[in-house]
C-alpha cells in the first residue's frame, strides 16, 4: 500500500504509516519510502529522456487504475 500511495498521491497516508509501524521499526519504514521514491525517480528520468525497452526485454503486466 505504501508504494502505491507514493506513486498515486506522492505521500503515505497516516493510516498506512500506522500499519507499517506494527511490523517495521522507524529505520525500516524510512527505507521503504526511500526505496519506492528511488524507483519513481529512475522511471521519471527514463521517461523524460524517452528511453524505450529493447524489443526482447521482458515486459511487466499493465496495471489499471494508475
Amino acid at each position: 500500500d505504501a508504494a502505491n500511495e507514493m506513486y498515486r498521491d506522492s505521500m503515505i497516508a497516516d493510516e498506512t504509516w500506522d500499519d507499517l509501524s506494527d511490523r517495521y521499526d522507524m529505520h525500516q519504514m524510512i527505507s521503504i519510502a526511500a526505496t519506492a521514491s528511488r524507483y519513481r525517480k529512475v522511471s521519471m528520468t527514463l521517461n523524460a529522456f524517452g528511453v524505450q525497452p529493447l524489443p526482447d526485454d521482458e515486459r511487466f503486466p499493465i496495471l489499471e487504475g494508475y
